[in-house]
């Protein structure tokens, strides 16, 4: 498919042709999508295993649990604790 230079009539058409250049991105993983649960709380394998469990009994579906949380340093994402971790 030959593009020739042309004035884009809306950004849609602009960012078609920006993909044409560079690239389409690639699809988000199909998990990011759904439903993700997270609370800052003491994890454990038995909370997490009672969440699941709960979700499931009530038929409420859940693709990610976040138990991160509480291994950071201070709340801040990507810096962990050293100690915790």
């Amino acid at each position: 498919m030959e593009v020739y230079f042309t004035v884009a009539k809306s950004l849609k058409q602009l960012n078609f042709f920006q993909g044409l250049i560079s690239g389409f991105p690639p699809m988000p993983p199909i998990y990011s999508l759904g439903f993700h649960y997270s609370k800052w709380e003491k994890v454990s394998s038995q909370i997490i295993a009672d969440r699941v469990k709960n979700f499931t009994q009530n038929n409420f579906p859940v693709d990610v649990l976040w138990m991160d949380l509480p291994y950071t340093n201070k709340g801040m994402y990507l810096d962990f604790d050293p100690n915790k971790f």
